[in-house]
């Protein structure tokens, strides 16, 4: 049965908050599920308990839906000096800052941008594409 693949900012206007994702940066050889980064990631999040889920990445003012999932949304919510941010820094960030894999990075989306596509959760939006 094929998959109903959110965009993190659907999810972030559904859920009403900034929510924290993994974005996978494209790779054109292999699709997401066969990529080893991926693959560790979302079993590190299984182990730790964390809730996680495929989703398409951010493109403000647009919709870019080929290719399959680019994110993956982390199913916590984002509390600046919280443990679980702490632990999700720890896994995914060096202690400066950068990503621990040039290809999955940890990314906050604020509401805020989120309501930049709010125009596709109008009644009628899907129907005109």
């Amino acid at each position: 049965m094929p998959a109903r693949i959110e965009t993190i900012d659907a999810i972030a206007r559904r859920l009403g908050r900034d929510v924290i994702f993994l974005d996978i940066r494209n790779c054109r050889d292999r699709p997401a599920r066969d990529r080893p980064e991926i693959v560790e990631a979302t079993a590190w999040l299984d182990a730790e308990g964390i809730g996680w889920t495929a989703c398409l990445s951010f493109a403000p003012g647009m919709l870019l839906i080929e290719g399959g999932p680019r994110a993956i949304h982390i199913e916590a919510p984002f509390e600046s000096d919280s443990p679980m941010l702490a632990k999700l820094e720890a896994r995914f960030e060096t202690p400066d800052g950068r990503p621990r894999h040039p290809d999955l990075i940890l990314t906050l989306l604020t509401l805020e941008d989120a309501l930049i596509n709010a125009e596709q959760d109008a009644p009628g939006f899907w129907d005109r594409i």
